[in-house]
């Protein structure tokens, strides 16, 4: 088959004698073998095929993007410079990129740990790299605009008009989300539904709307707008025009998506 090298599991060293020997037997050239260390679980266990999160099946299924895998799998393992130990802002690099970096002299010779915080990271790369191509970007379009559809079609009834998935809001929302989402699954979480359903037009109280401009001035004065700050902020506004804190946070959740609870409003 003209193979010349092979590169494998250190596993199989114990193997390689009788490999050899084969070869040997039918007067063939044996390929130069090479074994690498292995990966690991975060915990130094070995990985199982009975561990059902090592499935290919379970990463598509969770809507982690092919090249986010592979990104994170080189960058557990060696043969590759990694971005931090070159002080370079990380990416999620293409296959062509991966292979013009491969370095053999740089395979570890100790095993690699799969440190799971650092797939969504790659996730989110690669989501990033997605929405600044256009062909990749409507492909996006499309994988959002019927998971939204499968998760919300049969929820449309009397309480809501209808969904929103004009390709223009879905491009909007993966922009917006790119930083602040794991997976595209988390699009379709309870507390992002409010970007998807379209309330029915509802009546406002007088007293409410007055109550809205009073916080609008409010917060035009402020610059702060983190979450542990905006806490504070509304707490004290509350506080300041002597209305229930509770009953605030429900007119403002009607208000702004037309949902009575289930929605945090300061994230």
């Amino acid at each position: 088959m003209g193979i010349t090298h092979v590169l494998r599991g250190v596993e199989w060293q114990v193997s390689t004698p009788k490999h050899i020997l084969l070869y040997r037997a039918f007067n063939w050239t044996p390929p130069f073998y090479g074994h690498l260390p292995l990966l690991m679980n975060a915990d130094g266990t070995k990985l199982s095929k009975r561990q059902g999160d090592i499935r290919i099946s379970h990463y598509k299924d969770s809507h982690i993007f092919p090249l986010a895998l592979i990104n994170f799998i080189v960058h557990s393992g060696g043969g590759f410079a990694k971005d931090l130990e070159r002080n370079v802002r990380p990416k999620c690099y293409t296959i062509d990129e991966l292979a013009a970096q491969f370095d053999i002299s740089r395979i570890n010779t100790h095993s690699g740990k799969l440190m799971s915080e650092r797939l969504l990271e790659f996730n989110r790369l690669e989501l990033k790299r997605k929405l600044q191509d256009n062909i990749e970007e409507n492909k996006l379009v499309q994988e959002v605009k019927i998971m939204v559809q499968q998760k919300y079609g049969e929820r449309i009834s009397d309480n809501y008009l209808s969904l929103n998935v004009s390709e223009e809001h879905i491009k909007n929302i993966l922009r917006w989300a790119s930083n602040r989402i794991g997976t595209l699954s988390d699009l379709i979480s309870k507390e992002l539904e409010f970007i998807w359903l379209i309330p029915k037009t509802q009546t406002t109280q007088q007293s409410d709307v007055n109550v809205i401009e009073l916080l609008k001035d409010k917060l035009e004065t402020e610059n702060d707008f983190r979450t542990e700050n905006l806490n504070m902020f509304l707490k004290s506004f509350c506080k300041e025009n002597d209305i229930k804190y509770s009953s605030f946070m429900k007119m403002l959740r009607s208000v702004l998506a037309g949902l009575r609870r289930d929605l945090v409003l300061r994230k």
